[in-house]
């Protein structure tokens, strides 16, 4: 059964976004194909046609992910980010580290769904079992007098509505890759309607991993909200291959089929 790989912000962060995009999507294959114990198996050319690389580029993106970086954000095994442990069988050397954050991020959010589940059931409750009382309106000469009961109660619908619209950007700017203009994005939030606010939601993740795959450069949030790039495809290329730019090397088709 296919599995799927949580991709954390701080991968984006790391020195390994100074290198040539070969290197960093040769990273990126090896971070989503490990399996539970950290290990990626295949032959050097299978791995480099799985991942849309010539054999050249593979070999020189093993060679820096292998070595020791003094640059790197954990001092684990010289900074080293992968180690051949066999033959044709690599490790991923922070796996447990990786593994560890993976599992605090879906308890986290399987938190946020239960508490999410259960206001919504106490709300639904609450709607079904209240009496509404009758209200009586006292009018001055102009005729605009109104009980103050009333427009409290508009006031205190309306603070819950802004709370909802609050508590569902923190978790799209969690998951948003690009974290600036936090302020403005939230403006821009706002203005949505609340089925293109769970859209962005459940997009936001897949944005930074196209980014790095494809090179392109990450927008803000303000913009990619008011832009409603949610509705943009991010499906990441699985055959193209590097020869420098982005496109296709035609002068060394792949013989494998993946």
């Amino acid at each position: 059964m296919d599995e799927f790989a949580l991709v954390f912000n701080s991968l984006f962060m790391s020195s390994i976004m100074e290198k040539d995009i070969h290197i960093r999507w040769v990273w990126m294959g090896f971070v989503v194909d490990r399996d539970k114990n950290g290990e990626v198996y295949g032959t050097d050319r299978a791995l480099a046609g799985r991942w849309g690389v010539s054999m050249p580029q593979f070999a020189d993106a093993l060679h820096v992910l292998s070595g020791p970086d003094s640059d790197s954000t954990s001092d684990k095994d010289e900074g080293r980010r992968i180690r051949k442990i066999g033959n044709n069988r690599w490790l991923v050397v922070n796996h447990e580290e990786y593994r560890s954050s993976e599992q605090y991020a879906r308890q986290k959010e399987q938190g946020k769904l239960r508490q999410q589940a259960k206001r919504d059931k106490d709300r639904n409750a609450s709607s079904r079992s209240v009496t509404i009382p009758s209200v009586s309106v006292s009018c001055d000469g102009d005729g605009d007098g109104m009980k103050k009961g009333e427009s409290e109660g508009g006031t205190k619908q309306q603070s819950k509505s802004d709370k909802k619209t609050l508590e569902r950007f923190e978790i799209f700017w969690e998951r948003f890759s690009h974290k600036h203009g936090r302020k403005q994005a939230l403006k821009a939030w706002k203005t949505l309607k609340v089925e293109d606010q769970q859209k962005a939601v459940e997009v936001a993740p897949q944005v930074g991993p196209w980014c790095l795959a494809t090179d392109t450069s990450r927008k803000m949030g303000q913009g990619w909200l008011n832009d409603r790039r949610w509705e943009d495809d991010y499906t990441i290329p699985q055959k193209k291959r590097f020869d420098g730019r982005w496109g296709r090397d035609d002068s060394e088709p792949s013989k494998l089929d993946f």
